[in-house]
């Protein structure tokens, strides 16, 4: 299954927004396609981005499609539960024009310079054993309202034809098609930013965004304090979690595994609990999942040594 979701003349797609959200351009008269740029990853893995990007300026269309493949748990002939095998994004960038750094980061091609200016060589020298690469492609579309709308897939991939062709005294780059994959670590696949006031793209990256914890939940609960639980984050310094009992007044606690627990809880309270990440001195957004616990009253107490008080044997029927 998949929703497309397009980037270019005559704004997003449908005209509706994205996945039954209200349209992300307040007015339906965008200019189109406004900017789209590349960045480099330095490492294999696509997790180390490069200091510096490069422009497409020539683009026209940057498109992709939130997909995921899922399996059916079926009983008796019945379909009981379906499970998604984890969300992917299928892209593609139509463009008219592009440096061969681009071409080279989209192929995993050789930039090779012979010379000096201005009687330099450049040649892209591609072999059959150099591997595509992960980047990052961000694109931008404008509205006559001033705004812009990003669209960001941090950890794509060229896995399908690249094009391009020679006409008009130019190298021409038709179109590349790809995938998009979770940053490993921290399953980080795409980003749709809106923006109320103009931005512009840099070809300095901007950071990848620090994401938090996910599976977060309770090990243990008491009457004064809750254990807590959560996956860990690829360069994590910490976790911060915040609790409350209202919604609105929070007191934070700093740990730096993985659980923790929180005491000097009131007994009998109900309780919201959120967890972020800390790296360095940043701090990623709280998590979406949250946890509500209730810690326990006097009656609610297990015996000592944990469970339930055994009962008395039952003596034997006499024959």
């Amino acid at each position: 299954m998949s929703t497309p979701i397009v980037v270019g003349p005559g704004g997003p797609a449908g005209g509706g927004g994205v996945l039954g959200a209200p349209a992300v351009l307040p007015t339906p008269l965008p200019f189109g396609m406004r900017d789209a740029k590349i960045y480099p990853y330095l490492d294999a893995q696509g997790t180390i981005l490069a200091a510096k990007g490069f422009d497409l300026p020539h683009a026209q269309t940057f498109s992709f499609a939130d997909s995921e493949d899922f399996v059916d748990l079926r009983g008796d002939d019945e379909l009981v539960a379906t499970h998604g095998n984890g969300a992917q994004v299928n892209w593609t960038l139509e463009a008219g024009g592009i440096a061969l750094e681009c071409w080279a980061i989209f192929t995993g091609g050789q930039i090779i310079e012979e010379g000096v200016a201005p009687n330099r060589t450049i040649t892209l020298r591609k072999c059959s054993d150099d591997a595509r690469p992960y980047f990052m492609v961000v694109g931008q579309i404008m509205s006559d309202s001033g705004g812009s709308v990003t669209g960001v897939v941090y950890r794509a991939k060229c896995n399908a034809d690249i094009s391009g062709q020679f006409a008009d005294g130019a190298f021409f780059v038709t179109a590349a098609n790809g995938i998009g994959l979770p940053i490993p670590g921290t399953r980080l696949l795409y980003d749709l930013k809106q923006a109320e006031a103009r931005t512009f793209l840099s070809t300095k990256p901007k950071p990848i965004p620090i994401m938090p914890p996910k599976n977060f939940g309770t090990t243990d609960i008491t009457e004064d304090s809750v254990s807590l639980i959560w996956e860990p984050v690829t360069g994590a310094v910490g976790y911060i979690v915040r609790y409350s009992t209202d919604g609105e007044t929070w007191t934070e606690r700093e740990f730096e595994d993985t659980e923790g627990e929180v005491d000097g809880l009131t007994k009998g309270t109900a309780y919201v609990f959120q967890v972020a990440t800390k790296v360095g001195t940043d701090v990623s957004y709280w998590s979406k999942d949250v946890v509500y616990a209730s810690t326990l009253t006097d009656e609610e107490e297990p015996a000592p040594g944990g469970g339930s008080e055994p009962e008395e044997p039952e003596e034997p029927e006499e024959p």
